[in-house]
Formats: C-alpha cells, sequence, structure tokens
C-alpha cells in the first residue's frame, strides 16, 4: 500500500534539493532558501503534499473496511492525475521515436485524446462505484 506514498514523499524531499532554472539568466540557483522558497510557493508543493497523503492506509488502520463513507476518502487520490502528466513530460523518450511523432502531430494529439477520454472514464466509474458503496 504504501510504496506510491513512499516514492511521493521521496520526490517532495528531492525536490527540496534541486537547483532551479532561472529563465531570464539561464543559470542554475543552488541557493536552498530560494528553492524552498520557489518550490512552496510557486511550484507544486501543496498538491505534492495531498498526494502523498496515505488514506488507505489510514483507512484500513482506523476505520471499518464496512464503513462506505469514510472510503470515499480514498478518492483524494483524483488530484494524484496532474502528477502523472508531469511525469509523463520528464519521461525520455527515443530520439528516433519523438522524431516520428513530431512529424504526425494529429496523431498525438489523438492519442492525448483518446488517453484523457479513458481517464475520465475511468474516474468517473470510480466514482459511480464508491457511490454505489456508499449508498447500499
Amino acid at each position: 500500500y504504501c510504496f506510491l506514498e513512499l516514492l511521493l514523499i521521496a520526490d517532495i524531499l528531492l525536490n527540496f534539493r534541486v537547483g532551479i532554472l532561472d529563465m531570464q539568466t539561464k543559470d542554475t540557483i543552488l541557493d536552498r532558501r530560494i528553492i524552498r522558497q520557489t518550490y512552496i510557493y510557486k511550484g507544486t508543493f501543496g498538491s505534492d503534499v495531498l498526494n502523498a497523503f496515505p488514506c488507505d492506509i489510514i483507512n484500513f488502520l482506523y476505520f471499518d473496511s464496512r464503513n462506505n463513507f469514510l472510503t470515499m476518502l480514498t478518492m483524494i487520490k483524483i488530484i494524484r492525475i496532474p502528477l502523472f502528466f508531469r511525469i509523463l513530460k520528464k519521461i525520455w523518450v527515443p530520439t528516433a521515436i519523438r522524431e516520428y511523432f513530431q512529424r504526425l502531430p494529429s496523431i498525438v494529439r489523438l492519442f492525448k485524446i483518446l488517453f484523457l477520454f479513458f481517464m475520465i472514464l475511468h474516474v468517473m466509474s470510480c466514482f459511480y462505484w464508491r457511490c454505489y458503496l456508499y449508498i447500499d
């Protein structure tokens, strides 16, 4: 259960240690105070903390599994979707594949639309399933 949450906590800790690029001067900033302030106030610190919240573990340890209202707490995971897209942007893609898909932007857009469609369908079906459990 807690493997993903541990990875997200490690990501938060690493974001405090990694330098940032100043877009105006193109210099790397390594001052920890500036990195910390930028990550907390202008970065994704808030969503990263919410993503790392171990709602499944808390629900499993402290609440009865028959209490369906408290299982709705796990719907907080929906905020992990933007994190998924940030990770996709950071994944290294071989040059040949990248060049092939740069020549076919309509195919890339089609795959993005299909992916978003299935992600939205998945989230809606999970929500419907949770609501069904809550009503029964």
